[in-house]
C-alpha cells in the first residue's frame, strides 16, 4: 500500500490492524475465511476471532457476506482491500511464519541427563530421581517424545526453560545431542 492509501484507511488498533490485513487477505487469496484462520494464525479464541471479524464488516461493511454453504465469509463484488495492498506476496511475507510454525502433530525426541556440573554421587541420585537409565557409555539418560506444539510446556514443567547458575539448581539438562535435534523447535 502507498503512503496515501495508508493514510485513507480507517484509524483501528495496531493489532487490529494485524488481523484486518490477514482477514483481507485471506479473503481475497482463499476466497474463504472462518474465524479458524484467525484463530489458528494469532492464537485467538473463536469466539474473539469472529468478534474481530465482525469488527472489520463494521469497518468495511460492503467487504465481506457469509455464505452458509461454506459455514465462512466470501469477498463480495465490491470487495477492495482498505487495509492492505493485496498481493500475493504481501500474502505470502505475512503467513509464512505461521506456515512455519504448523508443528500440531509433529513429534520431537529428546533427551535428558543429569547436569554436568554435579558430583557424580549427585548425578546419580538425580538419575534416580527422573527414573534415567545407564547408557553404555555411562551416562544417564532419559527419553522423552512429545508434541513439537507442546515442546515450550514441557521445558518448563521439567524446568528447562533457562539456565541456572548452580547446578543444584539445574540438576537436569537436554542432552547435547538432543538440543541439535531441537533447534528449530526450540522458543525464539
Amino acid at each position: 500500500m502507498s503512503e496515501d492509501e495508508l493514510l485513507q484507511a480507517p484509524a483501528v488498533k495496531y493489532n487490529n490492524l494485524q488481523s484486518y490485513r490477514l482477514i483481507e487477505l485471506v479473503a481475497q487469496w482463499e476466497g474463504r475465511l472462518t474465524a479458524n484462520h484467525l484463530s489458528d494464525v494469532f492464537g485467538d479464541s473463536r469466539s474473539t476471532a469472529t468478534q474481530l471479524i465482525q469488527s472489520y464488516i463494521e469497518q468495511c461493511p460492503d467487504s465481506l457476506i457469509y455464505n452458509p454453504a461454506i459455514k465462512g465469509y466470501e469477498p463480495t463484488e465490491e470487495f477492495i482491500p482498505s487495509f492492505c495492498s493485496g498481493t500475493l506476496d504481501e500474502y505470502m511475507q505475512l503467513m509464512r511464519p505461521y506456515l512455519s510454525q504448523n508443528t500440531t502433530g509433529t513429534q520431537v525426541q529428546f533427551n535428558i541427563e543429569p547436569d554436568p556440573r554435579l558430583s557424580p554421587e549427585r548425578q546419580r541420585i538425580v538419575a534416580l530421581d527422573y527414573d534415567m537409565n545407564t547408557t553404555l557409555d555411562g551416562r544417564y539418560k532419559r527419553t522423552y517424545r512429545v508434541r513439537a506444539a507442546l515442546l515450550t510446556y514441557w521445558l518448563q514443567h521439567l524446568r528447562l526453560d533457562r539456565y541456572r547458575e548452580k547446578a543444584e539448581g539445574q540438576q537436569i539438562i537436554i542432552s547435547p545431542e538432543s538440543q541439535i535435534t531441537l533447534a528449530p523447535y526450540m522458543p525464539k
